[in-house]
């Protein structure tokens, strides 16, 4: 994977948890989605998390869609399971990046991603 496209995650990641989060959030869940050319990711936050029930990541509080992260598919591949497994790289290493933002999912109980549709992984802790 190359070192800009974690270089432009973490700064997506860093601009969104940025923003005003409730503090009642306790998991976080990176969610994905397929278009034509690129798989999109987008944050949410929210006060409830279940090892054994993924529907607790529609319970949204906090939620980052204004600015999706883009994977174009020459980047990551064109298959869901490349894009999920990048992003999972992705995310476990911004976790480790030290940053504010970084701080702030590492705080919480669960950061997990997947796709809308899909089961979730735990990536965190």
């Amino acid at each position: 994977m190359s070192h800009n496209l974690q270089i432009d995650f973490n700064s997506w990641v860093d601009a969104a948890v940025a923003k005003s989060i409730p503090k009642s959030v306790i998991a976080f869940n990176f969610n994905l989605y397929e278009s034509t050319n690129e798989f999109h990711v987008d944050l949410i936050g929210s006060d409830i998390y279940s090892e054994n029930n993924p529907d607790w990541a529609c319970n949204e509080l906090f939620i980052e869609r204004e600015v999706l992260f883009r994977l174009p598919h020459q980047a990551v591949g064109t298959e869901w399971q490349q894009a999920l497994n990048a992003v999972i790289g992705l995310v476990r290493n911004y976790m480790q990046s030290g940053s504010a933002g970084a701080s702030r999912l590492c705080a919480c109980r669960a950061v997990t991603v997947g796709f809308v549709d899909g089961d979730l992984t735990r990536v965190w802790p």
